[in-house]
Formats: C-alpha cells, sequence, structure tokens
C-alpha cells in the first residue's frame, strides 16, 4: 500500500504548488542515487518522493489523488500512469434469437 503522498513530502495538503516543489527538491537531494549509490533504501524512497511530486505537481492529477486518494479508479483494474495499456477480460453474449423468428 501507498504512503500518502503528502506525507512522503512532508507538506500539508493545502501546500501552494511552490511549497511542494521546495520539498522535492530538499528531499531528491537527500535520497537521489547519484549520492546514495548503493543504498537501495534510498533508492527506493527517492522512487516513493518522486512519484509524490510527480502526482501533486500537476493541478489536474492532484485534484484526481484529493478526490479519489492513491487508491484511484484505474489502479483497481491494474492501470498505472496515463496512456499506460490496460487490458480488460470480458465476455460478450449476443441476443438469442425466438424460435419461428423471420430474420436470417
Amino acid at each position: 500500500m501507498r504512503r500518502d503522498y503528502y506525507a512522503v513530502l512532508g507538506v500539508a495538503a493545502t501546500a501552494a504548488p511552490r511549497e511542494v516543489r521546495q520539498a522535492y527538491q530538499r528531499l531528491a537531494r537527500q535520497y537521489s542515487p547519484d549520492v546514495n549509490f548503493w543504498d537501495e533504501r534510498a533508492r527506493g524512497l527517492f522512487e516513493e518522493i518522486r512519484e509524490a511530486y510527480r502526482v501533486l505537481s500537476d493541478p489536474h492529477t492532484r485534484a484526481h489523488y484529493d478526490q479519489f486518494g492513491a487508491m484511484a479508479p484505474g489502479d483497481a483494474l491494474g492501470a498505472g500512469r496515463r496512456g499506460d495499456d490496460l487490458h480488460v477480460s470480458m465476455e460478450l453474449g449476443l441476443p438469442r434469437r425466438h424460435a419461428g423468428s423471420s430474420c436470417p
């Protein structure tokens, strides 16, 4: 389960875009793989920080996140980011013809 993106960046849900950007920049420098080359934990945190910033820096994505949380409707079906392929299996049926119908 994903952590709250606001908590990941350490900002309030009412944070202005500038505050979100500053928090991201500070954390990205701290946990960057360039700085923590061998630290797998730091790499995982950096990915989480990057994902949180990706969502919270875009006004439309942020509004969607604020409304639905980390588990957006597309996530329930296995969809990732916008533009990813979505594969769904479904069974379709055709209406049955009644006996004696004149239609072919």
